[in-house]
């Protein structure tokens, strides 16, 4: 009996630990839904919002993203001057661990799968349009939940990409220690978000630790964000966001771009 237990903890160790696995957790499973950040983070029970961005009252793009009763991103489509640039179809694993994202552009297929353990990303990965790895990425958190690291593997589970992250004593992030080894990797790199109440800011570094853009975001007395300004590594200044036309469910309507261009957004509710 005691040689089968260490038998048993063997498998699951290795089968932990192995890196195929996070690749083949999706299939035989069935579809469900799980909880999952949306495209749109908004008040009440959103079923369908559509964005139409103008360009001197002249519409060029429409994104139609659909949420399900709950609340759950389930389609995503794309649209510039009456051609598809991007449609997303979303789905969840029967035991909410699991969200599966099929992209599909003029000329191409991707699919993303993304594994979660306590409404923490524990490894997600890219697959191509013939359904083969592009790559795949681990995740480890801190016991207060805060992300301390991320590792990105080929299909061959060669390493492109380590990231480490620290804390001082008050689990606040410290970007001065922040620690990036990657190679060209196709992926997304993280946002650091700095400071809370009126103005916080947003920022996004390149694989050497530089920056990519730097958002300051700012707030009406209510909460809601009223402009967002984002800046280049040089420090300009490159674009101010404006929002205005909120709804009764706290939802903006219109953002401003840059003058003569602007978003304009219709919510259904469930």
């Amino acid at each position: 009996m005691r040689s089968l237990s260490v038998v048993v903890i063997a498998v699951f160790l290795l089968l932990s630990v192995r890196p195929a696995r996070c690749y083949a957790a999706w299939h035989g499973k069935k579809h469900a839904r799980i909880w999952h950040d949306g495209t749109y983070k908004m008040n009440g029970r959103v079923k369908t919002a559509k964005s139409y961005r103008y360009a001197n009252d002249t519409i060029t793009d429409v994104i139609i993203d659909t949420h399900d009763t709950n609340g759950y991103p389930v389609f995503l489509k794309h649209e510039r001057k009456g051609e598809l640039v991007e449609q997303k179809t979303i789905s969840y694993d029967f035991k909410k661990n699991s969200v599966r994202t099929v992209s599909t552009y003029t000329n191409a297929t991707r699919t993303e799968l993304i594994h979660y353990r306590r409404r923490k990303i524990v490894c997600s990965s890219s697959l191509d349009t013939n359904n083969k790895l592009i790559n795949y990425t681990r995740y480890k958190y801190n016991r207060h939940g805060n992300e301390i690291a991320r590792n990105t593997y080929g299909p061959d589970g060669s390493l492109l990409c380590h990231c480490d992250y620290f804390y001082d004593n008050n689990q606040k992030l410290d970007i001065s220690k922040l620690k990036f080894d990657c190679s060209d990797v196709d992926g997304n790199w993280p946002d650091i978000v700095i400071g809370a109440g009126r103005r916080t800011k947003k920022t996004e570094f390149d694989n050497e630790l530089n920056y990519r853009y730097r958002t300051e975001y700012t707030r009406n007395d209510s909460g809601k964000i009223i402009e967002a300004k984002q800046y280049d590594a040089e420090g300009l200044l490159v674009c101010d966001f404006k929002y205005s036309k909120f709804d009764d469910h706290g939802n903006w309507r219109e953002k401003e771009i840059s003058p003569g261009h602007f978003i304009r957004l219709e919510i259904s509710y469930y």
